[in-house]
């Protein structure tokens, strides 16, 4: 499951307004740091790629979205050789793919 929805509607108080508002900041700030990672794997910082993989599992694991923020967990423990990286990128980008598809209920 890439989202509780437990977690996600204790978070919302149920609201839709509210879950609506959560979601659209999740989104932005994951799109901002896959940016960032992609920028660092370019240029070879080390200090964006851990801030902005820290960004997103802190956004992805305040709303329960698991997923993500599992992978962001497992990959802050160890330091992935740049070759590594676009993989990375990748699994990020299906974990967030599959919970676009489960709040849209397709």
């Amino acid at each position: 499951m890439p989202i509780n929805d437990k977690r996600f509607d204790q978070i919302s108080n149920n609201d839709p307004k509210i879950q609506k508002e959560l979601l659209t900041l999740y989104f932005s700030t994951f799109d901002r740091a896959l940016k960032n990672m992609t920028e660092s794997i370019a240029d070879n910082d080390e200090t964006k790629w851990t801030e902005a993989l820290h960004e997103l599992k802190g956004a992805a694991e305040s709303l329960g979205i698991n997923k993500v923020g599992t992978i962001c967990q497992e990959i802050e423990e160890i330091t992935p050789p740049k070759e590594e990286k676009p993989n990375i990128t990748n699994r990020l980008k299906e974990a967030n793919t599959e919970l676009a598809l489960h709040i849209t209920g397709i």
